[in-house]
């Protein structure tokens, strides 16, 4: 998988729970002037960020990426308890993740491991998940 993202924008959660869930990734700083070049565009037309390869997929818009790693990604125990308030406790933190803008490590910020320690309130793994 690689990520393409701008460290000012809003891709940390996604950069969070690549990390947690353990596979392999790369990642790609762009510019705003890189979003726009002729090689970007042909990858994701829209020319924003954050943009996930996975395989022959590519994928745009921090929630949905955040979403679609949680399910593809099951054994890393990110996904929700299966009620009402774990469905609340998921889209609530999406909603945090995706909407602001947090600041993105590559800004000399912590790593997302740090960041987990940091926010130890906010979503976490179920008991028995990990690397």
């Amino acid at each position: 998988m690689k990520l393409y993202y701008l460290p000012d924008a809003c891709s940390l959660a996604i950069h969070i729970i690549l990390d947690w869930i353990g596979e392999p990734y790369d990642t790609e700083a762009m510019t705003r002037e890189g979003t726009k070049s002729p090689e970007y565009l042909t990858l994701n037309p829209a020319g924003a960020v954050p943009a996930l390869v996975d395989g022959a997929r590519v994928l745009t818009q921090n929630s949905a990426i955040q979403k679609y790693l949680i399910e593809k990604y099951p054994r890393a125990h990110l996904g929700p308890d299966p009620t009402p308030e774990g469905n609340y406790e998921l889209n609530h933190w999406h909603g945090f993740l995706g909407g602001a803008r947090i600041s993105h490590p590559a800004e000399g910020l912590p790593a997302p491991e740090a960041v987990r320690r940091e926010h130890a309130g906010g979503p976490r793994r179920r008991q028995g998940a990990g690397r």
